[in-house]
Order: structure tokens, then C-alpha cells, then sequence
């Protein structure tokens, strides 16, 4: 101390001088001073250990104090009281810190809640030495019971439920529960023990509310008791109520002309809508008549709907639209028709009515006949979607439509050998066509007598013939090919010709 004393008085003397640099110098003696009195006490002191001790210990009821004492064992040859920076953990992290002259200090923890349970500890530095103390556990039991508040326990439907629910003596981030009778309905974290939501009250009925919570940081702790019950009564808005009315009501046929009114009693911050399925067919904002002309698929339940807010009302009417006459049909005479072939179509539909019903013949919609039929010569320029429109009342139908391909009859056929032909042994022909719908029935004749047939189906098909063999060279004019399409109608080709291998001798042979 004697040492300590002297340099001091020498660095005032010193400072006074330079007068400028005076803050800057008492850091300097500062850290000077710390520095020498740390190498100074290094040998004068030891700490011999630090304990922590929770009164009471370990497990207590919420609205316990708990005192936490942490003391220094030190042992030192020091004439002047030592300076202790005591600090105290909650799992890891710093709740309070103090430096005292005492090799003890206390932390009470007033009405502990929940949130206060954890893994306590505490550390002493004392100049340039630390030591820490044992962890010890603080479970802490029993949730506070919530109390639930309500704003206004008679509310309209569509309207806001206001509740609060509220644990004022917990403390830490929480999460609320909230149930309707018994079924929770809603959860919301907060970072306060008291929370307000809004919960649309949707029809009218009488119902139970309460809340509960959980601590966010203690898991463990789990969920508090349910709140006190609130019972909650929502009325009926039945001045928006809707009525609806169809007229006629009874025996509507197609082409009738049909009113539908919405109405309403209170029609203020009203929307009304019309609506038949998913189908919007009016809205206004008060009560209205909407009419238009039936047909069969009118048929169905009809909804006026009120909405006012969140609140929406609805009345329902189920009108049936009895058919004036069926959907025509699009008939085609004969079935199968080639080019060249005359054919008719006719449209045809149950009258149920007994209604004055005029048709149109439409080929891609261009109107061909003001009739109930059509006839023509096929051709190419007759191919096409055609259609069949009746209309009676002031109702039109269509039919289906009818695609119409004119088949083209079989050209001549023309046959072949396929590879070389030698006497006596095995080959093959080929017939083919190149015009003519499919499918087309080749027949391979010899002498004008059939030997075999084949019909082709796909384009990818081909009509080939296996022959066991010919004698001599000239019998390979004796076969020729048959192809067929269209009942009754055959077209023939000419001879076969080739070149005939017959032993070292090549023979040619053609139409003249």
C-alpha cells in the first residue's frame, strides 16, 4: 500500500502539468492502478468455492417467495474487505447481478409463478478470479385460474363476440385457448397474460364460452384450469329474412313466362341475390321481381339469398318446367351412303303439346332446308356436321350433330407379284386398291373363280396372297383380283403378268 500511495502522488504531480491530458491520464492511472494491485493480490487470496441455496428448495407452489443466497467461500490474508461481483442464471441467462463487500448475497423471488421454474445458479468474480456454483432446479406448480370477460352477452347474428380472457398474476409470453361449449374454436399467443379477440357470433342460438392457457416456456407446466363460463345468446336477424315467389307456381310448360320475386322486410346495407345452382341470375339491393321465359332445364331448385354484413338469409322454391316438345333427332337414309348415292335426313321430335313446331336443316350453320328433311346426291361437297333446330313458342332445340362422310367406292384393283415367280415353286400376289373406303374385301381369282379372300381394315393392312405354285409360265394369266366395298358392286383387274422363271429359261409375258 506504501508502493500504491507514492505512485499515485507522482503521476498527480505529473498530470498537473499537462493539465490537457487529464482524462485521458486518470484511465491510464486507473488501469495502472488494477493492473498492480492484481499483480499485488494474485498470492493474497483464493476462492475456495460458491454456493447457491433456494429457500424453500426445490418444488413450491405458485405464490411462494423464494430466496436465492449465493455465497463466496474465500480465503485471503488481506487487511481490507475484498469486492464480490456476484450474478445469478436463470437456465444460462442473467437475471440479477450485484457487487457487494459481503461474501454473500440474497435474491428473494416474490409470488413466483410458473414461469420462474428452471435451473438456477450463480457465479462470484473477484478481480481476476471466477468460480461458479452448482445448478439447482426451482419447479414451480400451479397455473393460475383465467378469468374470462365478455363485452356484451347478447349479440345479433353476424355481429362480434368481444371477450377478454385474462391470468393478471402469470407473467411470461402464453399461449390462450378459447371453447365453445367445450370444443375449442380459436388459439392465440400472446406476450401478455391478458388477451381480447373477436369471434363472429354465425347463427342464432345459445351458447358457452371459456379460455385457458399454457406458459410458452414451460411446456411442462401444462394447460391451466378452464375460466369461468360465460353464457352467450345470438339472435335471429329475421327482418332480412327473404321470401321468395314463382308464378305461375303449377303446370309451367316451355315458353311460359315465369316471375320470380326476392323480397325482403328491412333492405338497408342489403344485398339480394337471385341464383338457380351456381348461377347468379339477379341482385339488387333491395326486394325485386326477376321474369324470363322457361325451358325444360329450367327446372330446379330456385334461392333468394340476403346478405347483410357476415349474416346471410335464404329462402328456396323448386319450379318444374314440363317439356313442350323433346330434342330432335338427326336421322341419316340409307345408312351407309357412297359418292353418287342419293340420301335424305330427317329430323323428327316428340311433340308433347301438341305445339305448331317448324324445323331448319343447318350444314355448318348454314340453313339447307326450312323442313323437317333433306335429300341430296353425295359428293364430297356433301360432307359435313349437319344439324336439325325446332322451334315452337318461342323455343328452339338442337339436336346433336350428325357427321356426314360419304364412303368412296373401290377403284379398279391391281395385282402383283410380289418377288420372283419360278415354276413349281411357292409365291405370292398382291392386290391392292388405290381409292376406295375402308374396308375393302379382296378376293384372288383364278380362272373368274375365287381361290382365297382378305379384308383389309387399316390403312396399314395389305392383301397379300400365298400360291403353292404354277406349272408353266403361261398359267400365271389365269389369276386375277376381285375387290369389293359396296354390296353388290365388284371391280376386277386385269391378268396378272410377270416375268416367270422356268428351269435356265426366262419367258416375258404381257397384255397385248
Amino acid at each position: 500500500m506504501h508502493i500504491e500511495k507514492n505512485v499515485r502522488a507522482s503521476l498527480t504531480v505529473f498530470f498537473k502539468v499537462e493539465g490537457g491530458l487529464k482524462m485521458e491520464a486518470s484511465w491510464i492511472v486507473y488501469t495502472y492502478l488494477y493492473m498492480f494491485s492484481c499483480v499485488y493480490l494474485t498470492t493474497a487470496f483464493t476462492i475456495d468455492g460458491v454456493v447457491l441455496n433456494l429457500l424453500p428448495p426445490n418444488d413450491v407452489t405458485s405464490g411462494t417467495d423464494v430466496t436465492l443466497g449465493c455465497e463466496a467461500k474465500v480465503s485471503h490474508s488481506l487487511p481490507n474487505p475484498l469486492k464480490y461481483l456476484f450474478r445469478f442464471f436463470q437456465d444460462e441467462a442473467v437475471v440479477y447481478d450485484k457487487t457487494s463487500s459481503q461474501a454473500m448475497v440474497n435474491r428473494t423471488l416474490q409470488s413466483v409463478r410458473v414461469v420462474n421454474s428452471g435451473h438456477y445458479k450463480c457465479d462470484v468474480r473477484i478481480y481476476d478470479k471466477f468460480r461458479e456454483s452448482r445448478s439447482h432446479t426451482l419447479a414451480v406448480t400451479g397455473l393460475q385460474t383465467p378469468t374470462l370477460k365478455v363485452k356484451s352477452d347478447i349479440v345479433s347474428e353476424g355481429e362480434d363476440i368481444i371477450i377478454t380472457c385474462s391470468a393478471l398474476e402469470e407473467t411470461g409470453s402464453m399461449m390462450f385457448y378459447f371453447y365453445e361449449n367445450n370444443s375449442e374454436i380459436k388459439r392465440v399467443p400472446s406476450s401478455n397474460n391478458s388477451v381480447t379477440v373477436n369471434l363472429k357470433a354465425h347463427k342464432p342460438k345459445e351458447t358457452y364460452l371459456q379460455c385457458a392457457y399454457t406458459v410458452v416456456m414451460q411446456p411442462g407446466a401444462g394447460f391451466s384450469n378452464k375460466s369461468n363460463m360465460w353464457k352467450i345468446i345470438v339472435k335471429d336477424q329475421d327482418e332480412i329474412t327473404p321470401k321468395i315467389k314463382i308464378s305461375p307456381s303449377k303446370n309451367v310448360v316451355e315458353g311460359d313466362r315465369v316471375q320470380v320475386t326476392c323480397q325482403v322486410k328491412d333492405s338497408s346495407n342489403l344485398e339480394v341475390f337471385l341464383t338457380k345452382g351456381s348461377t347468379l341470375l339477379h341482385q339488387l339491393h333491395t326486394s325485386f321481381t326477376h321474369s324470363f321465359t322457361v325451358r325444360a332445364e329450367d327446372s330446379g331448385d330456385y334461392v333468394c339469398k340476403a346478405e347483410k354484413g357476415n349474416v346471410q338469409k335464404m329462402a328456396r322454391y323448386q319450379l318444374r318446367v314440363a317439356e313442350l316438345f323433346s330434342k330432335p333427332m338427326l336421322k341419316l337414309s340409307p345408312d351407309q351412303v357412297f359418292e353418287g348415292d342419293s340420301f335424305r335426313l330427317t329430323c323428327t321430335c316428340e311433340n308433347f303439346s301438341k305445339a305448331d313446331i317448324s324445323f331448319n336443316l343447318l350444314k355448318e350453320d348454314q340453313r339447307i332446308s326450312s323442313t323437317a328433311t333433306y335429300t341430296g346426291i353425295a359428293s364430297s361437297a356433301t360432307n359435313g356436321n349437319y344439324f336439325c333446330v325446332a322451334m315452337a313458342k318461342g323455343v328452339n332445340k338442337t339436336s346433336l350433330p350428325l357427321v356426314f362422310k360419304a364412303k368412296v367406292p373401290v377403284s379398279v384393283p391391281i395385282i402383283s407379284a410380289v418377288g420372283n415367280v419360278i415354276v413349281g415353286q411357292p409365291f405370292k400376289v398382291w392386290c391392292k386398291a388405290d381409292n376406295g373406303s375402308l374396308p375393302i374385301t379382296f378376293r384372288l381369282l383364278k380362272d373368274s373363280s375365287p381361290v382365297a379372300e382378305i379384308k383389309v381394315m387399316k390403312t396399314t393392312d395389305r392383301a397379300i396372297f400365298n400360291i403353292t405354285s404354277i406349272s408353266y409360265p403361261k398359267e400365271i394369266q389365269r389369276f386375277t383380283c376381285q375387290a369389293n366395298n359396296k354390296e353388290s358392286i365388284n371391280k376386277n383387274s386385269t391378268a396378272l403378268t410377270t416375268s416367270v422363271i422356268a428351269e435356265t429359261n426366262l419367258y416375258f409375258f404381257c397384255l397385248p
